[in-house]
């Protein structure tokens, strides 16, 4: 009797039921887990977005102004990109600036 005790008791097993704190905790350590494991494979450069390919003219070959309507579209596009140039040169330029402000800012308390 006391060795089949021994073996139930040796053999039962504990309820499988988790109390929720502990269900929730280990869910925000397994999110943040996966978060940091995202954020280090960003910086190392495995996750690359990918480049959207620029749509192509589709432009009937029988059309009379096909090459007129090529031209302009060409002539649109550089426009766009000339635009954008001068829109990432002033804000690099502005952000030199604040840069610069921050650094004469700095040199000045520490003179004080």
């Amino acid at each position: 009797f006391v060795t089949t005790f021994l073996y139930t008791m040796a053999m039962k097993k504990g309820s499988k039921q988790v109390p929720l704190s502990h269900k929730y905790k280990i869910q925000r350590k397994v999110k943040s887990h996966h978060k940091k494991l995202k954020k280090l494979a960003k910086k190392s450069g495995m996750i690359r977005k990918r480049k959207e390919k620029p749509l192509e003219l589709q432009i009937p070959k029988s059309w009379v102004h096909k090459e007129a309507m090529l031209k302009e579209i060409l002539a649109q596009r550089k426009e766009e990109e000339e635009r954008r140039g001068e829109f990432r040169a002033t804000k690099r330029q502005k952000k030199k600036s604040k840069k610069d402000k921050k650094e004469k800012v700095e040199d000045s308390d520490e003179e004080i």
